[in-house]
This record gives C-alpha cells, structure tokens and sequence, in this order.
C-alpha cells in the first residue's frame, strides 16, 4: 500500500507540470448579450451525480467517528492532512476540516459537517477541475432530502447553482451525509465559462447598502479574489439599488442579472428558505461578474432549511400563507424585488408565478422524493449516528414533526408542505390583480 501511495503520489505531482487547455465554450461576452436567455452550463461531476449513492474513504490517525471528529476540532480553521478516495479514486494528501456554524454547534452527536479540499497541500490536485467538497450533515432535516431537492430546482430552472449528491462515509459507516460542491473557481468556470472576473461572498452581514469605508465593506463581504477586488463594482451595484428604491427608476438591472436572481428569491419564498438574504439573514450567498460582462450573478448556497425545515418567528399556518411580495426592509436589494412597490415588481411576480407553476404544477419534485427515498433509505436506516430514528425519517415524508404553533420547534413533513403551500399560492396568485 505504502509503495502504490508513492506512485499515485509521483504521477499526480508530474501531472501538475502540464499545462491544460480551456475549452471551447462561447464567450462571457457573447453570453451577456443574451441576458436573460443565458444558458448555465456544463458537465455533471461524477463524484456529484445525483442518481448515485457515493462513497468517501478517509483514512486518518482517528480510532473511531468521536476522534476523528474530536481532531478536527482541535484546530477548526486549518485543514488536517488525510488520504481519501472518492468512489474509486484515490487522493493523496488532502485537506479536512470542520465547517458550519449551527450545523456543527448543534448536532447533538459526533456526525459534524465538514470541508475536503483536494488542493490544500497538493495545489494542482482536483476532481474533475473540482478542488473543494462540503459534506452537510443534514442538520433539522428528519427527511435528509431538503438541500438536494432546492438545488435540483434551482437547476432545473437555469439557477447558478451546486452540483450536489449523497455519499456515504467509510467503511466503518461514519453517516450518511450530501455533498456538495464548494462555490469556487470551478463552479463559476462551469457555469460561467470563465473564472476571471469579481467573486464576493456576501458574509458575515452582505446588506448591499451602500457604505461610507471601503474598510467597512471589507468587514460585511470576502473578496475572494484579493483584498477589495472588485470593489468598485459592489459600490455601483449597491448605489444603484438605492437609487431605484427612491427614484422608482431601473438602472439595477444594468448591474445584476435580474431574472435568474428572481428566480433564486422566488425560490426561497415559495420554499419558506429562512436562511437567505430575501427571507431573513443577509448572507448565503456570492455575486461573480465576469471579468469581460457588465453584470453581477447571485449565487445562493446552504439551503438545508429549506422546506420551512426551520423558521425562528413562523407558525405553520403564517409559513403557508407567507406572501409573495414578502421582504426584509433592511436589505434593499429584497426590497427592490419583492414589495409591491417596486418597479420590478411586475416582473418579479411573472417569474414568481412560472416557478411556483414548476414546483406545484408539475410532478418534478414528488418524482424526485420518491427516487431519493429508494436511494438513500437503506443508508438512512444504517446511520447511527442521524439526528431523528429512522421512523421519523419515513414519516417526515407524509407528517409533520412537532408543535406546529410553536416557531422553530416543528419541522413539516415535505408532502403536506408542498400541497398545504402550493393551494395558498395558486390561490393568491389567481385572484384578481395579482
């Protein structure tokens, strides 16, 4: 075994010296005269097909999933050295670490969330051009499907988003976990069709108000490029967005991507996603400008309370009847989108309506929790260490979990969810002027 690490180890560092080609695909510019036709593209990571059930090996100096867990803890913010292998390939010193907030602190065992990254001691190492892998522990989600099932619609409806699937993980059966891609380089070269341009991530609190410091924005945004880059064009979009809320103009859709970004609010709307910018919480999620186009790209991410899998402040009831023109007064670009008030509003409310006609009108997302559940069952039935019995996981699909006029202590079951939702939507959005 020692002898073939070596050769594995060997032929990944010559093949680091070779240069590869980019592909062929059309141009950032040519793409950007579309708009709103823009095609988000490319090949599906085999590691993240979604028809599979994967598997991670991780052999590290760990006894068992309590020390293993226990060793990345002890240094949260640095990458610990392990070899993997994804399905069947192997990868030689790799980086992991813990990551999440709630996911980690509030999990009640030792199945903690974490981050791969292939390139963290090896820079050129990668899967498929993919270098970072994020396993979710499915944290409030008695079902294990809310994340796959929002990025498959977001997918299906031409969203930048996450290749994302189930993986079991190790030999021993450490859990049942869904990883997903990290949002990097990658993800954007995909989608995209180039990694050049402004990457931010809207963290820890991504308002998009415009600011008085570049010190300040350096504390509300990670520019992920280097230090401010790509400032000056945060700063526009954000003075854009304020002019508009107080001219009634639209000069914000000269700098952001409007219809694939009302799809995403839409999304988190219909689907009561508390953990987004439009619902609650100014964070989760990136803006990447291509360096030769003129407009930002939202891209969300970390959608396990999607679903209405968690709400601090919402029964059941105000979560059914959550309106579409609902948003947070204290980040404008919501505003902006969503209140009735707004001159985009007519046009967030076309796009609203063809989303909530694909989620409840068509049989994408039941054919879709069927085949998750002959998917994952088994390895949910053999997952010690899962947050709710395996009897909850089977009832979540059809039942409710907990007191439903208590917020943040239920969790709804995904069937009567989406029919109890689905009516009050098709409902409101018939009525006369809506």
């Amino acid at each position: 075994m020692k002898n073939l690490s070596v050769f594995l180890l060997i032929g990944l560092l010559s093949a680091c010296s070779s240069d590869q080609q980019s592909n062929n695909s059309a141009t950032t510019a040519d793409q950007e005269k579309k708009k709103d036709t823009i095609q988000f593209y490319g090949d599906t990571i085999p590691f993240l097909n979604p028809s599979e059930l994967h598997r991670l090996e991780i052999q590290s100096e760990a006894a068992d999933i309590t020390a293993f867990y226990d060793l990345l803890n002890s240094n949260p913010r640095s990458f610990t050295q392990v070899n993997t292998k994804l399905d069947k390939e192997d990868y030689l010193l790799v980086g992991i670490r813990h990551k999440g907030e709630s996911s980690f602190k509030y999990h009640p065992g030792p199945k903690k969330p974490f981050k791969l990254k292939l390139s963290a001691f090896i820079s050129c190492q990668e899967h498929k051009k993919t270098k970072e892998f994020n396993f979710n522990n499915c944290m409030k989600d008695p079902s294990f499907m809310r994340e796959q099932l929002f990025l498959d619609i977001l997918r299906e409806l031409n969203v930048p988003a996450q290749q994302s699937a189930f993986v079991k993980i190790n030999d021993d059966y450490q859990g049942l976990y869904l990883a997903t891609e990290g949002v990097e380089q990658a993800l954007v070269k995909r989608s995209f069709g180039t990694k050049k341009g402004t990457f931010i991530k809207g963290e820890p609190e991504a308002f998009l108000t415009t600011l008085n410091a570049d010190s300040l924005y350096s504390k509300s945004y990670i520019f992920k490029k280097k230090r401010n880059y790509g400032i000056t064009s945060l700063k526009e979009l954000a003075s854009a967005i304020k002019n508009d809320l107080e001219n009634g103009t639209k000069t914000t859709s000269d700098h952001i991507h409007m219809k694939s970004l009302m799809k995403a609010f839409a999304a988190n709307n219909i689907l009561v996603n508390v953990d987004a910018y439009n619902m609650k919480y100014p964070h989760n999620y990136y803006l990447f400008r291509p360096s030769k186009g003129d407009l930002f790209y939202w891209i969300g991410y970390d959608f396990n309370y999607a679903f209405g899998a968690w709400t601090p402040d919402l029964s059941y009831e105000e979560m059914v009847r959550l309106p579409p023109n609902h948003f947070i007064k204290e980040h404008p670009l919501s505003e902006l989108v969503c209140s009735k008030n707004s001159p985009y509003y007519d046009e967030y409310m076309t796009v609203y309506k063809e989303v909530v006609d694909f989620i409840f009108n068509t049989d994408f997302v039941e054919q879709k929790i069927q085949f998750y559940n002959e998917l994952i069952a088994g390895a949910v039935r053999e997952d010690e260490y899962k947050m709710y019995t395996t009897e909850e996981y089977y009832q979540n699909r059809n039942l409710h979990y907990g007191d439903l006029k208590d917020p943040g202590v239920f969790i709804p079951g995904l069937t009567p969810f989406l029919k109890d939702r689905g009516e009050y939507l098709n409902t409101v959005l018939n009525e006369k002027g809506n």
